[in-house]
């Protein structure tokens, strides 16, 4: 039977997030990855690996809990893909309104051109339409712009363009359709932080406990750690 010595005993006093350990001073490779999946996968593998040998301890953690928490890694990770997935259509459909209003606003500029002639930019204002270097054109944020639509519903009425293409019903059926977009995103775009959070402190507790598993290992198989580091997932190939 194998026995093992605990080893640095300081590991259990390793701050989160620190630097990975390295197997050779000149090409500092790490033995833990920088991605988020091969820190989950490393982890996962670790795990599986400590089950195998109890005798290996740690005094701030314990192998079933390690294995919970690899497992919570690799599902955050897999809820925020899918998250990201989620907000992309949201996004693509953004896009086409900005670009229907970018279109809509023209069409109004082309109408107080037709009414006020050379006096069409002094109405510009009613419609939300800023100055932006040498062009006129609607505010670049989209919280913005989300209430300049309901100004620009309110001066189409005014200036009697509500039956034109591009009048009241364009402009309604567009502010709607952006409102409803922005909610979506909002939505999404919260539940993504929240997932990253989570994600962020699991993995600098994970960082930790692989770089404690690693030298332990290293002390109890001082001669041979290279090859054990390697079955238990640590940069296999990587020597």
């Amino acid at each position: 039977m194998k026995t093992f010595m605990l080893y640095a005993p300081e590991a259990a006093e390793m701050v989160a997030g620190a630097e990975p350990l390295v197997n050779d001073s000149t090409n500092r490779t790490p033995l833990i990855p920088r991605t988020d999946y091969g820190i989950g996968l490393l982890a996962e593998r670790a795990a599986q690996n400590w089950a195998t040998v109890p005798e290996l301890a740690l005094r701030y953690t314990t192998q079933p809990e390690f294995a919970t928490k690899s497992q919570l890694f690799l599902s955050k990770l897999d809820k925020r893909k899918k998250k990201g997935g989620e907000r992309s259509p949201i996004t693509a459909d953004l896009e086409r309104a900005d670009a229907d209003a970018e279109r809509g606003i023209r069409k109004v500029k082309t109408y107080l051109l037709a009414k006020y002639e050379e006096n069409a930019k002094d109405y510009y204002p009613l419609f939300g339409i800023e100055h932006h270097g040498r062009n006129w054109r609607l505010p670049h944020s989209r919280s913005k712009r989300r209430e300049v639509f309901k100004q620009i519903i309110e001066s189409i009425e005014k200036q009697g363009f509500s039956d034109k293409e591009y009048g009241k019903e364009f402009w309604a059926e567009l502010a709607a359709r952006y409102e409803a977009l922005l909610k979506s995103a909002t939505g999404t775009d919260g539940k993504i932080s929240v997932e990253v959070s989570g994600k962020n402190e699991l993995k600098e507790w994970l960082v930790m406990v692989l770089n404690s598993l690693a030298k332990i290992i290293e002390g109890n198989y001082p001669t041979t750690f290279k090859g054990e580091l390697r079955d238990w997932g640590f940069q296999k190939n990587q020597y």
